[in-house]
């Protein structure tokens, strides 16, 4: 569940607090190396104790403030981008007599400026997709949070990003923000086609009682945009292929469909953030769902041990709980099954509360005629936009799982 298109050792160096023995400029005397390379912008650190202590806080220091300068008013995923698509000029200097360090790290402008005006561009065509869906009669929008085509997986800080450039150029349609859709909304699929060093945009706009979907087409853009250095990089939850789905989907006997929602359309939270979804069917019907990792493993998250009972009809509230961050497992997917009354289940029938599932999720925990959706969601760790949150309590729960049994 952690977010892949951080790199854990750049966001250690963001994050790392500073040597207890950093210093600042005033109580420093060490000379420092100030002119970078023509072209660069420039921040000093400074730190003391052993040198290679004192050095690496100084470095520590100035990276840190670079970035803070680099991303004022940008948003977390284009401070992402410039975090691994900029390389940094630095050096150092220590002063064995008073055991202190200074240190310079500078930026390149020219790398900065070509940033920024792909980011500018990229709205300017993202604002372009918001207008042509206004142009079509849309009063009311469902913005459901975008995914990589192909793979089901929530596109993460890259498609938070979309999606809040494409809500905030929307003019005269209001956005659909509830926990459920509401029947009178238009519904727009935002999809992300990555290559080997591009992602293509494209979107789908789905109006209520009409059949099929207009098809939207948006930019292309550089994946060092957001910091993304390989298109598998982006793909970090269990795709569609191995869940034995087509578009994140399958319809069951009889029409019966069933869906998972996210309270807002959104998809990319932080660590200790709650989390309720919501499961919906088209008919009354049997249900479980299940929380799948990027590996295939899955808990039982529905129905929960106190329900007693596994039907549904129209709407219900799975469960509200707190967020973790996983730096191994990738991305959660929620699948919900569903099966046509008075159908059951088979090799999970009986089967409720949190419980342990398969190593291995997928097509076997489908009986034949039953309908499946997922959505997938990203859990970023403390970093620029999430701040520290204590859930040792949610890590707790999470160590103590018993394996399923009717």
């Amino acid at each position: 569940m952690i977010l892949r298109f951080l790199m854990a050792i750049a966001w250690a160096v963001l994050l790392i607090p500073l040597a207890a023995r950093a210093g600042t400029p005033e109580a420093s005397t060490t000379p420092c190396p100030t002119v970078p390379p023509h072209g660069y912008v420039v921040e000093l650190g400074y730190g003391s104790g052993k040198e290679s202590e004192a050095l690496s806080a100084a470095r520590d220091e100035a990276f840190r403030r670079a970035i803070e300068k680099a991303c004022e008013g940008l948003s977390s995923a284009r401070c992402d981008g410039i975090v691994r698509s900029v390389s940094p000029w630095e050096a150092g200097e220590y002063d064995r007599r008073t055991r202190s360090a200074c240190a310079a790290v500078a930026l390149p402008l020219e790398k900065l400026d070509a940033l920024e005006r792909e980011a500018a561009a990229l709205d300017r065509e993202i604002s372009a997709m918001a207008a042509a869906v206004a142009q079509v009669d849309v009063t009311l929008l469902r913005h459901d949070a975008p995914i990589w085509h192909g793979d089901g997986c929530g596109a993460g800080v890259v498609g938070d990003y979309l999606w809040q450039r494409f809500n905030n150029a929307l003019v005269d349609v209001r956005l659909d923000l509830s926990d459920a859709p509401s029947a009178s909304a238009a519904l727009f699929r935002m999809r992300l086609a990555g290559a080997s060093e591009s992602v293509t945009v494209g979107g789908y706009l789905e109006q209520p009682g009409v059949e099929g979907a207009v098809n939207v087409p948006g930019p292309t853009f550089n994946l060092d945009l957001f910091g993304i250095q390989e298109r598998d990089e982006a793909v970090v939850c269990r795709g569609d292929r191995d869940l034995g789905l087509d578009g994140g989907s399958r319809v069951g006997d009889g029409g019966l469909r069933v869906w998972v929602d996210l309270p807002g359309g959104r998809n990319t939270f932080c660590e200790g953030d709650s989390l309720t979804p919501i499961v919906r069917v088209s008919q009354p019907a049997r249900v479980q769902v299940y929380a799948v990792l990027r590996d295939g493993t899955a808990h039982l998250v529905w129905p929960g041990p106190y329900r007693g009972d596994d039907r549904i009809e129209g709407t219900e509230e799975l469960f509200s709980g707190t967020l973790v961050a996983n730096p191994d497992a990738g991305d959660e997917s929620l699948v919900a099954v569903a099966v046509s009354l008075p159908g059951g289940f088979g090799v999970s029938r009986g089967w409720t509360g949190y419980c342990h599932a398969s190593d291995d999720f997928g097509e076997a925990f489908y009986p034949p005629g039953a309908a499946v959706h997922r959505v997938s969601y990203t859990v970023r760790p403390p970093g620029v936009g999430c701040p520290v949150v204590d859930v040792s309590e949610a890590h707790g729960d999470l160590a103590a799982v018993p394996m399923c049994a009717p």
